[in-house]
């Protein structure tokens, strides 16, 4: 627009009067941007605290304004990310202008942003703290309770545990005012990113842990031997329970107990004992030796009950016997009544697995009514196999003691069928396995 001339004479005098003036506007003219320059501050630094803020003491540089021309709104400054390092880019942008009368003038300007790459961020600390008073039961393991964990200090804006801090103690034995050492921890990010490098982390150990001892029970083997006429010592070894390593107990094992000296048929009692631990409170459980007759009786043998007419001519053996029935309470006991008819009654005589020495090795006695109808004034019994040949060298017949005795059978040696004959009395003995 145009307006406001005056004109005047070679006098002087206003001649404006004398005109009747037209003003006619132009609408071809311009303004062009005034340039501006909003540079970022340089060294800028800070704490890490998981945002992407610059401290509020640090301010964009802007350059000369117009003239009543002003900040609206102070530029924006920004790390380009939140994490720890150096020379960091920090960007800035945002800036808004005004006039005195408050009119926004942002657009009358040209803005260049000039970003800063001198920004630093450093860790920020964090205090991560064993529990105290942590105990638990002796286990051979470092290893702390799950009930127990760290303490930590206050994180970051946004920032979360990833992995929980490891808990151990400095040794795995028992005693008090243990060193329980922390470790281990990571931390994240909303996103799951690893925020961990981003602390200065101390880790602070306790001193007031403890482990005490465990139960731990030694128990001696029971063991089962024929009378031999030689006085037991020592034992059958003894089963742990829990089961430790062999570097948790020290000493010697040794035996005591009415076991030791002992000789004649019964039964008595083997003591465990001589093993100390620091890590267990050891208790020892006895076990239970038992001695047989080298000969046993028929009721030892378990022999069925004895038919009373007609007497029995076979007498069947069933060794190492496991699956019989029970009578009155004895294992392995089997009965067997004398039938009627052409079936010819039997004796039968089990003997359990504790009563042979081996898989082939046992001893056994004739049953009394086969021993009742021998006769001493008939001459000695005549035992020989089925076929009539002599017994095998592993089989022997004591005709003093009316006992047989099998040493170390070969295989397929069994079953076999011996036949005792007095006279014109006769006996089947039928040995089976």
């Amino acid at each position: 627009n145009v307006s406001g001339l005056t004109l005047k004479d070679v006098s002087g005098s206003n001649m404006t009067g004398n005109y009747n003036i037209t003003y006619t506007s132009s609408i071809t003219g311009s303004i062009t941007q005034a340039s501006l320059i909003v540079t970022t501050p340089d060294n800028v630094t800070k704490t890490y605290n998981g945002l992407f803020d610059v401290p509020v003491a640090y301010s964009a540089t802007v350059g000369n304004l117009v003239a009543g021309d002003l900040v609206n709104t102070a530029a924006t400054l920004l790390y380009v990310d939140k994490n720890v390092g150096a020379n960091k880019t920090i960007n800035v942008s945002g800036l808004t202008l005004k006039d005195v009368s408050g009119s926004n003038m942002t657009g009358n300007y040209s803005i260049t942003y000039t970003p800063s790459i001198t920004g630093s961020i450093t860790q920020a600390s964090l205090t991560v703290m064993a529990p105290n008073s942590v105990t638990k039961i002796y286990n051979g393991l470092f290893d702390v309770p799950v009930a127990y964990s760290a303490t930590l200090g206050l994180l970051a804006t946004g920032d979360s545990v990833n992995s929980a801090a490891t808990l151990l103690y400095a040794d795995k034995n028992v005693g008090t005012n243990k060193t329980i050492n922390v470790s281990g921890l990571t931390l994240k990010d909303v996103s799951g990113s690893n925020m961990t490098g981003n602390y200065s982390i101390t880790y602070t150990p306790s001193i007031t842990g403890s482990i005490t001892p465990a139960p731990l029970t030694v128990t001696a083997r029971n063991q089962t031997k024929l009378y031999d006429g030689s006085s037991y010592s020592g034992g059958n070894g003894v089963v742990f329970e829990p089961v430790p390593s062999s570097s948790d107990y020290d000493g010697t094992l040794v035996y005591t107990g009415t076991s030791q000296g002992a000789i004649q048929r019964g039964t008595y009692v083997i003591t465990p004992g001589g093993y100390t631990s620091s890590n267990y409170n050891i208790t020892f459980a006895d076990g239970q030796l038992t001695i047989l007759s080298s000969v046993p009786t028929p009721q030892e043998w378990f022999v069925s009950n004895i038919p009373s007419s007609p007497p029995a001519t076979l007498v069947q053996v069933n060794v190492g016997d496991k699956t019989q029935g029970n009578e009155s309470g004895v294992p392995g006991l089997k009965s067997m009544d004398a039938v009627s008819g052409n079936e010819q009654p039997v004796t039968r005589v089990f003997m359990p697995e504790e009563f042979v020495r081996s898989s082939s090795s046992f001893i056994f006695p004739l049953p009394e009514n086969v021993q009742s109808q021998l006769s001493g004034s008939i001459g000695p019994e005549n035992v020989f196999l089925q076929d009539g040949s002599p017994l095998p060298s592993w089989l022997q017949y004591d005709a003093q003691n009316k006992v047989f005795r099998a040493n170390h059978a070969p295989e397929g040696a069994i079953p076999v069928t011996v036949i005792v004959k007095q006279g014109d009395l006769s006996w089947s003995v039928v040995i089976l396995q």
